[in-house]
């Protein structure tokens, strides 16, 4: 039986090794910063992309008080860059990206947001939508970048009301941070925040600076949508003042859901952004919503403008586009 086994052991020996060899390499990619190409015929370039990490790296949370809450890692890794997608092919100006807002809540129309658009589009999920967790992996894997949609007080409030977790400019700096922390922790692998309503509370310098200093501590990025809305951009500003990764949008298409109205912006959004050199493009989960832009993007190439992931927004902005 000694000899036996003595016989068997260098091949037990090599399959170990080998199988540790194999799952470090896995690990690596599940992990790490590191993405893999894939490569797709010219007729479907537009979902060409690198899939980022698809798992979360337990090296960017830490324990909070109700649950795990993203933080930039001992080496300096951060969020925002670890689980973005980079796009293949040329991402030159002009550039857009279209963000759709509020999703997890209609399971239905967010699978069909996951399963149809193109892998260029981001998708902002609801922190009161149930298995997240879930939708979010497949949101992922799909190849799409996600935020985490955070309720802030609109004007109107209470008669317009983003839920019982809203950051409000009647609360404390400690109470509004406490609220932040129960949005994050409600699933992971998102890239940044973006406002739910909120332009109220973006509008106030005193209530939004430190929710901005937290997100920047916890190397996330922020999409001011409010500047889509009013034209302030407030959170725009206190970004760039903290030097906090951000985006600002250019504009809702879907104000009115009709197909006519979103065609319309759709386009005037597209020169602007050839204007400018980047746009963002802010929808809601409507079919028609996403059935224009299916049909939008499939026309952009041939306007000379590239549909790109948030972060690539995030990145220009921060070059100076």
């Amino acid at each position: 039986m000694t000899r036996r086994w003595a016989m068997r052991l260098p091949r037990i020996i090599f399959i170990l090794l080998t199988t540790a060899a194999i799952g470090a390499l896995v690990w690596l990619y599940l992990s790490g910063d590191g993405g893999m190409r894939v490569s797709l015929s010219p007729a479907s370039e537009e979902r060409a992309v690198a899939i980022r990490p698809v798992v979360v790296d337990p090296a960017l949370l830490e324990n909070g008080p109700t649950g795990t809450l993203p933080r930039i890692g001992l080496d300096g890794r951060m969020p925002w860059r670890v689980y973005r997608t980079r796009l293949a092919g040329n991402a030159n100006p002009p550039r857009i990206a279209i963000v759709l807002t509020n999703l997890g809540l209609n399971q239905k129309m967010t699978k069909k947001a996951i399963d149809e658009l193109p892998p260029a589009v981001t998708l902002g999920f609801s922190p009161y939508a149930e298995r997240l967790v879930e939708q979010v992996k497949a949101a992922r894997i799909a190849g799409h970048e996600v935020l985490l949609a955070v309720p802030m007080e609109p004007i109107g409030y209470p008669i317009h009301d983003p839920g019982e977790q809203t950051l409000l400019t009647t609360n404390t700096e400690s109470q509004n941070i406490t609220l932040l922390k129960w949005s994050m922790a409600r699933f992971p692998g998102y890239v940044g925040i973006i406002p739910h309503m909120g332009r109220r509370f973006i509008a106030s310098r005193r209530h939004l600076l430190p929710v901005l200093g937290e997100m920047k501590r916890r190397g996330l990025m922020f999409l001011d949508s409010s500047a889509a809305s009013s034209g302030g951009g407030q959170g725009t500003k206190l970004s760039v003042v903290l030097g906090l990764p951000n985006a600002s949008a250019t504009g809702w298409i879907d104000d009115d859901p009709s197909r006519i109205s979103i065609s319309a912006r759709l386009n005037q959004i597209t020169v602007a952004t050839k204007k400018t050199g980047l746009g963002v493009a802010l929808g809601r989960l409507y079919p028609v919503t996403i059935e224009m832009i299916i049909a939008w993007m499939r026309r952009l190439r041939a306007e000379g403008v590239t549909a790109v992931p948030i972060t690539v927004a995030a990145e220009a902005g921060m070059k100076g586009k």
